[in-house]
């Protein structure tokens, strides 16, 4: 039996982890978008290093920037993909209302944020209504939004897996 690619294997890996993130955000405990956008980030960068170790192991401990920029960026999209299709069908088709506790969620983060940043009641009241309405305009979990915030985080990671190919490749000396 032919052994797992391993930006396969971790990046199904990561993208498990991301939804286990997600019902956990939605069902147990809120810990906020910042908070939830920061574990992700690391959990990326975590996996990048799995995925380069166990390619460097493959190597005799060598691997290019090419080499480790291809795999990083393939683990990464599988990631996000498997994750990109579970909140599309977790969103529309088995919890709905899932939309609406994130946008109140969201909502309530902003207005906690423009109050500790000392902003007028008035002032603050306006941009709220501004942003629920334009909250109330457009799914944001809609599949062609979704699809969008594929393409958009795909568009990030591309510069994070130029950094960290930089860190975690290792070419032979001459």
């Amino acid at each position: 039996m032919k052994k797992i690619q391993p930006f396969l294997k971790y990046g199904i890996i990561y993208g498990i982890i991301s939804i286990c993130i997600s019902l956990f955000t939605f069902h147990v405990y809120y810990f906020g978008m910042l908070m939830q956008t920061l574990l992700s980030f690391g959990l990326l960068v975590l996996f990048h290093y799995f995925t380069a170790k166990d390619y460097k192991k493959e190597n005799e401990g060598y691997l290019s920037y090419g080499e480790t920029f291809k795999y990083l960026f393939l683990m990464s999209v599988i990631g996000f993909a498997i994750s990109t299709i579970y909140v599309i069908i977790y969103m529309n088709y088995i919890n709905p209302d899932a939309s609406a506790f994130l946008t109140e969620k969201l909502v309530e983060g902003i207005e906690s944020t423009y109050r500790t940043m000392g902003l007028p009641e008035e002032q603050i009241l306006i941009a709220m209504e501004k942003m629920e309405e334009e909250l109330q305009k457009e799914d944001r979990f809609s599949i062609g939004n979704m699809l969008m915030s594929f393409f958009s985080n795909l568009f990030f990671v591309v510069f994070v897996v130029a950094i960290t190919s930089l860190i975690f490749k290792k070419v032979k000396k001459e």
